[in-house]
């Protein structure tokens, strides 16, 4: 349950709570109008929904805009993912967040395409994937990628529409492509070389956990800001758009790819990941939190 309020206790567990750098040539305060305006715009159903909730136990309104109730405040914030992928905080001691490491795949309803067990072993493996939600038009990162990789002899482009008909693909599917609705990641991840993506933060942080190297392209829900922290991170390279282009998906790739620092810092995240025991550590800090309840309540 999270409680619209610091009398007592909070939990909440969400993706990214950071900000993005402000763009180039605008300045930090007219980024930030810029987003409270369409925040309060977009937001603006979710806000009578949670005034509404919270009117029917004798509470609320939100003293703040909806989303940002979710961080701000939350007792105790446990977030899916590690220290390592975000940017520092002023003062950790007292922050609210805990980071839990990655949350358990679930089991992959997808199975393992015909094609699978035929790709060639010594080429290495390039993930694409523009998510499930903003996906509607592969022409902003899937058939860049596409057609930017098609004469890489030295890849195999892996493709997965999340869901929607493989004809909506309108470019060429080059000889070293395969693509499918789904991909059973829990299966298939361990042998991915590098991740091409518009910015889903379950699927980057499942790669980080397998430490795969990321390019990613989105400027869309919280894209731009996974794509911030992919390339603040070391682990990867922020293209800075929507609309990718082949050429910049094939520069890209063949640096991070061919430079070996990106593949390494991908590693130290994912051995960062290891270290974390997700399912100990949620149990403890809901345990912790409950202890403090009755003297909260009694505050």
């Amino acid at each position: 349950m999270v409680r619209a309020s610091h009398n007592g206790p909070s939990i909440r567990s969400v993706g990214s709570g950071k900000n993005v750098p402000p763009r180039q040539g605008i300045s930090q305060k007219k980024q930030h109008d810029e987003w409270k305006e369409r925040e309060l715009i977009l937001l603006r159903p979710a806000q009578v929904a949670f005034d509404a909730a919270l009117a029917k136990v004798d509470s609320g309104p939100l003293p703040c805009p909806s989303l940002e109730s979710m961080s701000i405040l939350p007792d105790l914030y446990l977030h899916p993912g590690i220290q390592g992928f975000e940017y520092p905080e002023d003062s950790p001691s007292i922050s609210p967040v805990r980071y839990i490491g990655p949350l358990p795949l679930p089991p992959g309803h997808a199975r393992l395409p015909d094609w699978w067990h035929e790709l060639n072993e010594t080429k290495r493996l390039v993930l694409v994937t523009q998510g499930t939600v903003a996906n509607r038009d592969f022409g902003h990162l899937v058939g860049p990628s596409l057609e930017g990789l098609a004469r890489e002899d030295d890849l195999i482009v892996l493709v997965t529409t999340g869901g929607r008909a493989i004809d909506s693909i309108l470019v060429k599917i080059p000889e070293n492509a395969r693509v499918a609705n789904f991909l059973p990641y829990d299966q298939i991840m361990s042998r991915i070389d590098l991740l091409i993506t518009n910015g889903g933060y379950g699927t980057g942080n499942m790669a980080l956990a397998h430490g795969i190297p990321i390019i990613s392209a989105g400027l869309t829900e919280d894209k731009e800001d996974v794509s911030a922290h992919v390339q603040w991170a070391g682990v990867g390279l922020d293209l800075r758009t929507n609309q990718a282009t082949p050429e910049a998906v094939r520069a890209a790739a063949r640096k991070v790819l061919d430079s070996p620092h990106y593949r390494e810092r991908a590693k130290e995240l994912a051995q960062e990941f290891a270290s974390h025991d997700m399912e100990r550590e949620l149990l403890k800090s809901l345990e912790e939190i409950s202890l403090l309840a009755p003297l909260s309540m009694d505050s």
